[in-house]
């Protein structure tokens, strides 16, 4: 479970990229609407795919909130995020894989709250 306080409301949502078989993938491009907005990009690898095992390389410039390797008996998941501090269209992020394998991304946006200015707060939890 991940949890941001800061968050007023979601703010754009991206459609889905995927790949059969490779070792890196981009989300698509979305277009904030507000200054500060938090945009959360989710990565994943499947291991129905193969059974080889990988790791995970974020994107630069965001911050890792779930790095899981793809194991031989789990999905590899990769949770990142960043501030978008003018509104208009992100930049896609590419996140790569240390082996060749079915993947799948998305990025979403969520705008603050007046009170936050931006600051949002992650937690993460089961």
């Amino acid at each position: 479970i991940l949890q941001y306080s800061g968050v007023d409301s979601l703010g754009t949502t991206g459609t889905i990229s995927s790949t059969a078989g490779s070792t890196n993938l981009a989300t698509n491009s979305i277009t904030t609407t507000v200054a500060d907005e938090l945009v959360v990009s989710f990565y994943e690898g499947s291991y129905a795919a193969s059974s080889i095992t990988f790791t995970w390389t974020a994107p630069a410039s965001t911050t890792s909130r779930v790095n899981s390797a793809q194991t031989s008996t789990s999905n590899g998941l990769l949770v990142v995020d960043e501030i978008k501090t003018t509104a208009g269209l992100t930049t896609a992020r590419t996140a790569t894989v240390s082996s060749s394998t079915v993947l799948a991304a998305i990025a979403v946006s969520f705008q603050p709250t007046v009170a936050t200015n931006g600051n949002f707060f992650f937690m993460m939890g089961m």
